[in-house]
């Protein structure tokens, strides 16, 4: 019965419509209530005559409007049926008037009525007025409570709506009362912060907010509370209960009363952290966009340009304006092909992507190299919606890249084509050549006396010299030839289609006579000549490495008829050639082998005939050979890097000899040994001169290393810090070959030399040559004023030997006074009591070998 429905009341329905119901046990009052009342004009009137039949009937209506009820009936009462009735929730809205015949006292029937429910009382005999007073407000009542009943049934579902409306919103929903605190909470708003209704029920708001945002929101609340606006937003984070922070759209609304007094607050609160998540990935897009140095380009899917960023204007000239809308072909610079294109846009649309590189035109018409990559965008049902492009300017890359090739086949001192470069192109030279049956020929140029200029007025000099010597070579190398330099002071040139060996030779004397001229370099007026080597194609050799050896040898034959010419390559040079790589070999085991010699040659004081010293002069006894002079392999030693243990084992064995004389009792002699150009370059000569007199034990004063001219003005500085080492050794230091190489004054002052050495050059033809007499004459008078000994060498006549004597010359050598000879022969000589006249000194060895 609780879930009977009350009938809807038109507002205008007649009172006297609603039906009647009248239980008594007697018929008579039955029928007279029911005659009563329908005179008055009551429409429907039900009776019962008992109290079961009265609750049964009611179970079948629920349209009753009073019950007018005898208080006295057997079995069931008035009383107990009107409590049942008060008490149904199907019933207790229909008023019950009890009705009593007299039997009780008036008051305990009122008292028991009431008690029981009762809405109403009368008594018999009944008072129509009063009768129809009592069932006309019995009605009224009833009228008031059914539309009270319909009233709070659509409340109920109103607020069940609310509740269901307000637990399932998709966003947080909150009644916060004026002072802040949650009075009612729905289940989003719970998911959202990880609390329970109960642990938010009463909680401050602002203990849910992150604390750098709680001054924000305490000014929204002012604002709505002071300038009579209905609602604010703004986005705030809040906490979660794990302690992590969720940001939130706060919609703050506020409710008020009907005089406009605040009442109390509704937030909305949205999650929105995913979509500031967005936003910042967003911001942080842009600003990569924006920022990026690459520069970015992105279309629709018809290739329409969309936007760009400010390092694709740059690098273009194009202002964003001018490229909106535009195809991304007004780029383009017309050196890639539309195969290129077609090739790009089919990789791209078959793969997504597509990277390479790419000329580009500037606006203002400047052509460009890029790299590029393109993606294609496409959205959830894989259609493209875009194409983003990223490139970058690579000019410099591309410049770098072609520096590193030309440094990787060019010379970096001239510019020319280095042996990379010139071996590829002679490579492809000689195809053709084959292919179209045409002759082309090398020619190998080596610099003549260039490595005497070099060390003597130092690489920069040297360096100078060199690119001064390419200008000229430039000139005489036609459009079709190619010009490299091979190292060093080398040079090759490759002429293509030759006519015959005159061709050739006329190309080679051409440019020996280019370097006839001096070259001026810082002061300096330089000569230097040129030996150059020829070989042709197909006589001399069909591959690069033929024609290139061959050429070679020709110009080392060049080189021992003379210098400063050509030579063509022939046949019989690849036996020299083969026996000087055979002697180099036997060379490197000559110091094992024991096969190295020391011969000494004598010097002597030019006034008394004393020998004074000796020179220690190295030979070569090969097995098969016989015994080599220095000319047959020290150039050799010298390009084989041998020179340095061959000049450490001479000074060594000449040590050891002058030790041996010394033992025998033997005068005091000196013994000088010549330094190699490598020995003297050395950083540890100094230490190794002092260890070989310490391991030796000869005496320093008895050593006397001669060094070339040309050498110690190599590198002044150096030479005048070593030299200084030396003397602090007690070592003699000479300077050999005097004359012939760049020294002055000035140099020769700073030396701490103890002698100089006359060149025979000078020696030779005095006193028949004024020049070359003068020239000896005035290299002694300098050394007398630098108090200086002055030694002269290849002394061979008597003539020469008075001239010396009579100029003030010290000490001299040569062939007058004997051949170099083996040690034991030198010490007969010392040992013997008369010392033999100077120009009869040896003239029993004169047979020895001339070296």
């Amino acid at each position: 019965m609780s879930g009977r429905i009350l009938p809807v009341l038109p507002e205008n329905l007649p009172s006297k419509k609603i039906p009647v119901f009248v239980v008594d046990d007697s018929q008579d009052n039955l029928d007279l209530m029911e005659a009563l009342l329908q005179d008055e004009g009551y429409e429907t009137i039900h009776k019962a005559s008992s109290g079961p039949k009265a609750l049964e009937f009611l179970e079948t209506r629920h349209d009753i409007g009073v019950i007018l009820l005898d208080m006295m009936m057997p079995g069931m009462d008035g009383y107990e049926v009107c409590r049942r009735v008060t008490s149904s929730d199907a019933w207790r809205h229909i008023p019950v008037i009890m009705v009593t015949g007299g039997a009780l006292r008036h008051n305990e029937a009122l008292q028991k009525s009431f008690a029981a429910g009762a809405t109403d009382f009368i008594t018999k005999p009944v008072n129509e007025v009063d009768l129809f007073m009592r069932v006309n407000s019995a009605l009224a009542l009833y009228r008031e409570r059914v539309i009270r009943h319909h009233k709070a049934r659509e409340l109920a579902e109103s607020e069940e709506k609310f509740r269901a409306t307000f637990d399932q919103a998709p966003v947080g929903i909150a009644h916060v009362d004026l002072r802040g605190r949650l009075l009612l909470i729905n289940r989003r708003l719970c998911e959202l912060l990880g609390y329970s209704s109960n642990e938010l029920t009463n909680l401050p708001f602002d203990a849910l907010c992150d604390s750098r945002y709680i001054r924000d929101y305490a000014k929204q609340l002012r604002q709505l509370l002071e300038d009579g606006i209905e609602y604010h937003a703004c986005e705030i984070p809040l906490l979660h209960k794990s302690g992590d922070s969720i940001w939130t759209r706060l919609t703050l609304s506020l409710l008020r009363n009907q005089d406009r007094s605040p009442k109390t607050f509704i937030y909305l609160i949205e999650d929105i952290t995913r979509r500031k998540m967005y936003e910042d990935d967003l911001r942080l897009a842009a600003t990569v966009f924006d920022g990026s140095t690459e520069a970015i380009i992105v279309t629709d899917s018809n290739a329409r340009i969309l936007k760009v960023n400010s390092a694709f204007t740059s690098m273009t000239g194009y202002t964003t304006s001018e490229l909106a809308g535009e195809n991304p072909r007004i780029l383009q610079s017309g050196m890639q092909d539309g195969e290129f294109y077609r090739s790009l846009w089919t990789n791209l649309n078959e793969t997504g992507q597509w990277q390479g590189e790419i000329w580009n035109r500037r606006k203002d018409g400047d052509i460009f190299p890029a790299w590029l990559t393109i993606c294609a965008v496409r959205n959830g049902k894989g259609h493209v919606t875009n194409y983003v492009g990223i490139s970058r300017d690579i000019t410099l890359r591309k410049e770098a890249e072609e520096r590193l090739n030309f440094q990787a086949t060019h010379d970096a001192l001239t510019g020319l084509p280095n042996r990379t470069l010139f071996h590829d192109r002679l490579t492809q030279a000689l195809a053709l050549a084959a292919q179209t049956g045409t002759s082309l020929a090398l020619l190998f140029l080596d610099l003549d006396r260039f490595k005497v200029i070099n060390d003597t007025l130092g690489h920069g000099i040297g360096d100078r010299l060199l690119q001064a010597v390419v200008e000229r070579l430039r000139s005489c190398a036609g459009e079709s030839d190619t010009l490299a330099r091979w190292g060093g002071d080398e040079f090759i040139f490759l002429l293509e289609r030759v006519q015959g060996t005159q061709h050739a030779a006329t190309a080679a004397r051409r440019i020996l006579d280019s370097l006839i001229e001096p070259f001026h370099i810082q002061g300096h007026e330089v000569f230097v000549t040129g030996t150059i080597g020829i070989s042709l194609f197909p006589g001399d050799g069909h591959d690069v490495q033929a024609l290139l050896g061959n050429a070679d040898t020709a110009m080392y034959r060049a080189k021992q008829k003379g210098k400063n010419d050509y030579q063509f390559y022939a046949a019989a040079m690849n036996a020299t050639a083969y026996e000087r790589l055979k002697l180099e070999s036997d060379l490197r085991h000559a110091l094992k082998r024991n096969e190295l010699v020391l011969h000494y040659q004598p010097r002597v004081d030019i006034h008394t005939g004393e020998i004074i010293a000796v020179e220690a002069l190295l030979r070569w006894q090969h097995p098969v050979r016989g015994l080599l002079c220095p000319k047959d392999f020290i150039g050799l030693a010298e390009e084989s890097g041998l020179i340095v243990p061959m000049g450490e084992w001479v000074m060594h064995s000449a040590c050891m000899q002058n030790k041996a004389w010394q033992a025998a009792g033997l005068p005091p002699l000196r013994v000088s040994v010549n330094l190699s150009t490598h020995q003297f370059k050395k950083e540890n000569l100094t230490e190794t001169v002092e260890g070989m007199l310490k391991k030796t034990g000869t005496d320093p004063g008895l050593l006397e290393l001669e060094i070339t001219e040309s050498v110690m003005m190599e590198n002044v500085e150096r030479a005048v810090r070593t030299l200084n080492e030396l003397s602090m050794l007690g070592v003699n230091v000479s300077i050999d070959d005097f004359g012939t190489g760049y020294s002055s004054l000035g140099y020769l002052k700073r030396f701490p030399i103890g002698a100089i050495k006359l060149d025979q050059s000078f020696v030779q033809h005095i006193p028949v040559s004024p020049d070359d007499s003068a020239i000896a004459m005035s290299i002694i008078s300098l050394g007398r004023a630098l108090k200086l000994r002055v030694v002269a060498e290849g002394v061979e006549t008597q003539e020469q030997l008075s001239f010396l004597r009579d100029h003030g010359c010290h000490e001299a050598q040569g062939f007058l006074f004997g051949y170099p000879a083996h040690a034991d022969e030198i010490t007969k000589t010392l040992q013997k009591p008369h010392r033999p006249e100077i120009n009869r000194f040896f003239r029993n060895h004169r047979e020895l070998k001339r070296c």
